[in-house]
């Protein structure tokens, strides 16, 4: 984050780091937020110690959500750290997909639900401070990152309309605010398209997020260590073929990777 290293150093060092993504092809740079949970789902914003970047403080984000450091310097502090990075991308003209909060808390419940329009004001909020400061190069916004997951884990789940009305509410949030920027959730695979799954063709929101992994399985690997990563490959490149023939929004590849190293030599 902005703030991991000494506060005279922060800005160079995510800047450096700029660089050499610029230099190695990339355009873009998916950003997430350093916002956590505090106990009982509140959110809170993580930063580290001044002034050597040793040890972490989560500053709880807390109402009213204005951008003033005599009002709020909590949310100043998260808006104006967002608005660093997307100014030194914007530098060397890279774009930003950016998540700005983050929070199993914000699956817990549903759209209508009076403990989650606090989220509902926060994201309000932030559209408007970026709306107000004109950051050109944001490519759009994540709602969420992979919440097929997080829901999985949560009980009760939610059926496919309510996840439809939370990621409307979100998205509504940002788009009434903000206008000029797209949005978009993380994706998970096909897992989205089952039971309790986050469907992006489903989800009121532009554009589709995906995260496609290659899939090792230990059986193969037992069968032939020597093929197992190529039979792997096989099946992440069958999965590209599937979003192209049936996802109907556009896509981004946002996230993804190839191990390099064999994950089961242990």
């Amino acid at each position: 984050g902005l703030f991991a290293q000494p506060y005279d150093q922060g800005t160079q060092t995510i800047l450096q780091d700029l660089r050499e993504l610029k230099a190695q092809g990339f355009n873009t740079l998916r950003f997430l937020s350093n916002v956590t949970e505090l106990e009982g789902g509140a959110m809170g914003v993580g930063v580290k110690k001044y002034p050597d970047g040793q040890g972490r403080l989560v500053l709880p984000l807390e109402p009213p959500y204005i951008p003033d450091v005599s009002v709020n310097p909590i949310f100043w502090f998260h808006c104006n750290s967002i608005l660093e990075v997307c100014s030194l991308a914007k530098s060397l003209d890279m774009k930003v997909l950016l998540e700005p909060f983050m929070n199993k808390s914000m699956l817990q419940g549903n759209a209508a639900d009076p403990q989650l329009a606090d989220h509902v004001s926060l994201l309000e909020a932030f559209a408007t401070f970026i709306h107000t400061h004109q950051v050109t190069n944001l490519l759009g916004y994540e709602l969420f990152g992979e919440p097929t997951f997080v829901d999985w884990a949560s009980s009760p789940v939610h059926t496919k309309a309510q996840i439809c009305e939370l990621a409307r509410s979100w998205n509504q949030a940002l788009k009434q605010n903000d206008p000029d920027h797209l949005t978009t959730i993380g994706c998970v695979q096909i897992d989205d398209v089952f039971k309790e799954g986050w469907d992006p063709l489903l989800l009121e929101v532009d554009f589709a997020s995906v995260h496609p992994y290659p899939n090792v399985s230990y059986y193969e690997y037992q069968a032939d260590p020597a093929t197992f990563m190529a039979n792997a490959y096989d099946r992440f490149l069958s999965l590209i073929t599937w979003y192209d023939k049936y996802l109907t929004k556009p896509y981004i590849l946002s996230e993804t990777g190839l191990q390099c190293q064999d994950p089961f030599s242990y």
